[in-house]
């Protein structure tokens, strides 16, 4: 299969038996990888990093170079593999229906992205998914809001989020 060496070593790592579940796979260590270099994104904007003041020392080092190490990480996640064909007839990745976008990610599934967003903003995770499959995946944007706000509820609290959310 043609690969990158970094892909090629993600895809060995699979402990699955299908060529698209292994796909799926990569980009969620992609994502794992990546979270640091993601995490810029989700915490600054392009114009936010060019209008910051950060002159001198290490920051200014993080100034110039953070948004393009944003912009690596995300298109190394978001690339689209190439169509795998058999004898000249393309196989169909039936995984691909599973995919879901937010933000300008592309994830291998719903999961994935809220498993990537509980790291990253320290969400509970239970709590963040329960927040998704409530408000359906359309509303992530709002689970997560939901989430960050009420990261330090206690269990009782989150119950009662969910009743009222009903």
């Amino acid at each position: 299969m043609p690969t990158c060496g970094e892909c090629h070593r993600f895809a060995s790592k699979a402990q699955v038996n299908d060529i698209f579940a292994v796909r799926s796979e990569v980009k969620k260590m992609l994502i794992h990888h990546y979270r640091k270099d993601l995490a810029i994104g989700l915490n600054w904007t392009k114009q936010a990093l060019e209008e910051s003041e950060f002159d001198g020392g290490n920051f200014e080092g993080f100034k110039r170079s953070a948004w393009f190490m944003y912009e690596v990480a995300k298109g190394r996640v978001n690339f689209r593999a190439w169509p795998i064909e058999v004898n000249g007839i393309a196989l169909e990745n039936l995984l691909i229906e599973q995919e879901f976008s937010f933000d300008g990610m592309v994830f291998p599934h719903i999961d994935a992205a809220i498993a990537h967003y509980a790291k990253a903003f320290r969400l509970d995770r239970y709590f963040l998914k329960r927040l998704v499959y409530q408000l359906t995946s359309d509303k992530f944007s709002r689970a997560v809001s939901l989430a960050r706000i009420h990261i330090d509820a206690t269990e009782q609290e989150k119950q009662a989020i969910l009743r009222a959310l009903s």
